[in-house]
């Protein structure tokens, strides 16, 4: 297995996921990307892809499809973990804390750039300063 290099690391955030005190080291990287866009034929790369079904978003991902993404991040250090078997681990309940862990691999800071604009709009704003505003995820 190839050692990941510290440009790589600082690039791709690795997430930690315990399951009954086993480690499992998340990565969402190209090959990750791949995997999901060739399942859920999308282009996972921009930002807007990301978006949870909603009535004003139909095509939004499904907690299926949240759970497909995690699982894609699980091939890089451990590829015998089985989609069944991750699908095992997770509750519904978990959907929402998942799918913010896997949008903040793959943007990293958009959370709290998406929170702090959210706490800017209900405020009034800023009307001495224009910021960029980052989409709603």
């Amino acid at each position: 297995m190839k050692k990941i290099t510290e440009f790589q690391a600082k690039v791709m955030p690795v997430v930690e996921f315990t399951v009954e005190d086993k480690l499992f080291k998340l990565v969402l990287d190209f090959n990750a990307i791949a995997k999901i866009e060739t399942e859920l034929k999308r282009d996972m790369r921009t930002v807007t892809q990301w978006r949870i079904k909603s009535e004003d978003n139909p095509q939004g991902l499904t907690a299926s499809d949240i759970t497909y993404i995690c699982w894609a991040c699980f091939d890089r250090n451990h590829p015998e973990v089985t989609l069944r078997e991750l699908r095992q681990w997770l509750s519904p309940t978990d959907t929402d804390f998942i799918w913010l862990m896997l949008i903040e691999m793959c943007f990293p800071g958009i959370a709290a750039a998406s929170e702090e604009a959210a706490k800017l709009k209900a405020s009034g704003g800023d009307q001495g300063e224009q910021k960029p505003t980052p989409p709603e995820v």
